[in-house]
């Protein structure tokens, strides 16, 4: 009768770690598949406020007012520091102003920490680079 019970004991003992085990993989997931639709909730909304800012950047440059783009896109910085329209836009508008040396760091941020944007930027950090060289004093 006892080596009965403790059969059983070591029966209900495993069924009890299967039922854990199991229960802990539908937690991790769950969370896995809840984080996956929390961050496309979040990549939708930074889509809608990119394309909102590419609109009011490209109006922007159209009308020659890059002071007012640079202002633009440090504003949309300060709140969301990676976000790539920004920067993007912030080193177009620095390059309008003369400023090489800051646009291309931003150009070359923007492709090291987002290389699906080396496309984009690579031709503006040639120009850039090229640029500055330029526009060093050479010696005689």
């Amino acid at each position: 009768m006892t080596s009965e019970i403790l059969t059983e004991l070591q029966i209900i003992k495993w069924l009890l770690i299967v039922f854990i085990v199991a229960f802990l993989a539908f937690v991790f997931f769950a969370s896995s598949i809840l984080w996956g639709v929390f961050q496309a909730k979040n990549d939708l909304q930074d889509m809608g406020k990119s394309s909102s800012f590419k609109l009011l950047a490209e109006d922007l440059l159209e009308r020659g007012k890059t002071d007012e783009l640079v202002v633009e896109a440090n504003l949309i910085l300060d709140n969301f520091p990676n976000h790539s329209y920004a920067k993007y836009y912030l080193a177009i508008g620095l390059n309008y102003q003369n400023k090489p040396i800051q646009a291309l760091k931003i150009f070359e941020d923007l492709r090291d920490n987002k290389p699906d944007w080396a496309e984009s930027v690579d031709p503006y950090i040639d120009e850039l680079k090229q640029k500055i060289k330029e526009s060093k004093p050479k010696l005689v």
